[in-house]
């Protein structure tokens, strides 16, 4: 590999200003990935609401959960 072939050197500026850009980067998918979590939040709160709320509903599911002989 010929000495003109390499890639010039950066500077101390140059790769602090590149490592900023990586950090809000990074930062910015941080982010948005927590708003996303955040969006799902209370997703079902309507859903369960309608079927007697969530307690209703784990109850129902339990009790379907291992049939008993009268309904098999």
């Amino acid at each position: 590999m010929k000495e003109t072939d390499r890639p010039p050197l950066l500077t101390e500026q140059e790769v602090a200003s590149q490592l900023d850009a990586v950090a809000s980067i990074r930062r910015g998918l941080a982010q948005r990935e927590d708003a996303s979590w955040h969006s799902l939040r209370g997703a079902l709160k309507e859903v369960f609401a309608e079927n007697g709320g969530g307690e209703a509903y784990l109850r129902a599911e339990r009790s379907n959960f291992h049939p008993t002989k009268e309904r098999e």
